[in-house]
């Protein structure tokens, strides 16, 4: 993931002398993003190969569907316009249903 924050996106502006509008943030994230705690615990222990689940976790953003969406809210508030996702776990329509939640919370369609 592509860590982003102000100190970074302001010395971007001005080693570059562009204006803070003119400069667009995007973020690829890796997210594992799970039902509650317990299925977060469990696609980490699927899917972290070799490495400590807790490494796996951080380095994923292992999370619930609230805590990306507070991170996410976070990012926004650091003017970050767009978010890439690629979901480790992607084998089908339940993990896309999965972001549904994720998407809708920042839809500005009710």
């Amino acid at each position: 993931m592509c860590g982003v924050g102000g100190s970074w996106a302001g010395s971007f502006v001005v080693r570059f002398g562009s204006r803070s509008a003119e400069v667009m943030i995007t973020v690829l994230d890796l997210p594992v993003i799970g039902a509650d705690r317990d299925d977060v615990a469990r696609l980490v222990e699927r899917l972290r190969g070799r490495q400590p689940a807790a490494t796996y976790a951080r380095a994923r953003h292992a999370g619930t569907v609230e805590d990306h969406v507070g991170r996410y809210r976070l990012l926004a508030e650091r003017d970050v316009r767009t978010v890439f996702l690629a979901l480790p776990d992607l084998a089908g329509q339940a993990e896309i249903e999965r972001m549904h939640p994720v998407v809708r919370a920042f839809s500005p369609i009710p």
